[in-house]
């Protein structure tokens, strides 16, 4: 355990040497994502159907993410990238979809304009051009980095095609 005489030694070094840097503030050490994430729905009063989506992202100048998302009645659902058996990590891709029927896509990335593309057994259901304005987050101070942008949208879609 740290005697208190010595943790305040520490805090007092560590103020000195902050303002020998330039810095008028502490800062912490809390890091961020950039997260740009897209609610996905079919209808304002209906949940999603259940079912397989492919979800496309294209950003201008970049290249396209694929989530592939399974929507069950039982659990509602997640989002993988192909070839994935379960979500992305904390910095890649990933989604969830609820059992109140929102599909949720997150995309750790922060473009200035984008296209997104939804299918359900290679049928298009909507594509939709986007030019966000992110919001800017400084979780360790005003003055400290890391700075990271995140948007909250909203892409109404069409039902799948009815199986016969």
């Amino acid at each position: 355990m740290i005697r208190p005489v010595v943790r305040l030694s520490l805090l007092l070094a560590a103020f000195v040497c902050c303002i020998a840097c330039g810095q008028s503030q502490l800062c912490t050490l809390v890091d961020c994502w950039d997260d740009l994430t897209i609610t996905i729905v079919q209808d304002e009063l209906e949940p999603t159907e259940v079912g397989s989506y492919d979800v496309l992202f294209h950003p201008q100048g970049g290249d396209t993410i694929e989530l592939v998302c399974e929507i069950t009645a039982e659990e509602g659902g997640s989002c993988h990238e192909p070839g994935e058996v379960d979500g992305g990590t904390a910095s890649g891709p990933s989604g969830h979809a609820s059992i109140n029927g929102q599909l949720t896509v997150t995309i750790h990335q922060n473009p200035s304009q984008f296209t997104v593309e939804v299918r359900s057994e290679q049928t298009l259901l909507g594509e939709e051009d986007f030019e966000p304005e992110y919001d800017k987050h400084r979780p360790n101070g005003p003055d400290c980095p890391p700075v990271c942008y995140s948007a909250d949208l909203q892409m109404l879609v069409d039902s799948p095609p009815q199986e016969e």
